[in-house]
């Protein structure tokens, strides 16, 4: 079963196949493995890669070669492991506790961000109620949209199912009924994004 670790960026790299002879566990990728790959500074979140041994490789050519060329390089979004594709995040994740999240999610939404602290395991529900609203988004806020008539029309998401939370005459009483909801139903303080109308 061959190995697979990207490049710096993820951009412009070959895939570069490692051939190792020990047997794969059953259960997959484990927290030794991840940590004999890879180094982690938890203070920095830099994911780099480590020396490999001999062991890895079918020939010293391939073992000379990969280690001229990668060793060191920093993981930036990610790397295939076995043919499995891992974030950075899940690799940390991983090599800190020796567990497979659900998802990881950044607390501070900056992708590159991989410092231990911004870290959390969250489930897939709850990485949804902690979107922020994409900037192309015709939303003013997340689940507050302004009618042609003036008025501002608030709903929010709960387990697939639109709660419409009514129309209002300003923006401020429509985010107010918004965020009131979000503490209801559950919504984490991060979720949503900066309005780009003024409240009146």
């Amino acid at each position: 079963m061959d190995m697979f670790v990207r490049g710096v960026s993820g951009k412009g790299e070959r895939d570069r196949p490692l051939r190792p002879k020990r047997r794969i566990e059953k259960n997959g990728i484990t927290q030794e493995m991840v940590r004999e790959l890879f180094d982690y500074n938890p203070n920095t979140g830099s994911l780099t890669i480590k020396r490999r041994g001999r062991e890895w490789f079918d020939t010293d050519k391939d073992w000379r070669r990969y280690n001229s060329t990668h060793e060191g390089q920093v993981i930036v979004r990610g790397s295939r492991i076995f043919r499995k594709q891992f974030s950075s995040a899940e690799i940390i994740w991983l090599w800190m506790t020796g567990t497979y999240p659900d998802e990881v999610n950044r607390k501070n939404h900056n992708k590159h961000d991989h410092r231990w602290v911004n870290l959390r395991s969250i489930t897939r529900q709850q990485c949804i109620k902690s979107r922020r609203l994409f900037r192309n988004s015709s939303f003013l806020y997340h689940g507050i949209r302004e009618l042609p008539n003036g008025m501002f029309k608030a709903s929010i998401k709960d387990d697939g199912r639109i709660v419409r939370l009514g129309r209002f005459d300003s923006f401020s009483k429509a985010l107010k009924a918004r965020k009131e909801a979000e503490k209801r139903y559950g919504y984490m303080p991060e979720h949503g994004y900066p309005s780009r109308a003024k409240a009146s």
